[in-house]
């Protein structure tokens, strides 16, 4: 049985859905499971106490506090991220994973460039 739920609250659509589908200008766009949406999105790196920014310059720092930085890193490039984390000296990490509502924005504004 499918049900057709639309919606513009993806947390919703998160919390009832097992599929998703982005529609742009009436068309279908594409059609995801919510996990596989959310590899279109770039996940949230916190780092504490990094000693040597510098050896992690290629990736985008979204957010600097006093003792953290905040990296955007995609799904594709974490593993390489993490082993080049590994290399300088750090205190702590938190990886946050994009919700719905994050990733769905991040593939509609890709669609733009297409």
């Amino acid at each position: 049985m499918a049900i057709l739920f639309s919606t513009h609250v993806l947390s919703e659509a998160e919390r009832l859905c097992q599929r998703v589908g982005v529609i742009k200008r009436g068309q279908l766009l594409r059609e995801f499971t919510v996990d596989s949406l959310k590899e279109f999105a770039t996940k949230r790196v916190t780092i504490v106490g990094l000693r040597n920014a510098a050896a992690l310059d290629r990736y985008e720092i979204v957010e600097e506090g006093t003792d953290r930085l905040t990296f955007s890193v995609r799904p594709s490039e974490l593993q390489k991220f993490l082993k080049e984390l590994c290399e300088v000296s750090f205190e702590d990490i938190e990886i946050k994973n994009p919700s719905l509502t994050e990733a769905f924005i991040e593939y509609y504004s890709g669609s733009e460039r297409s």
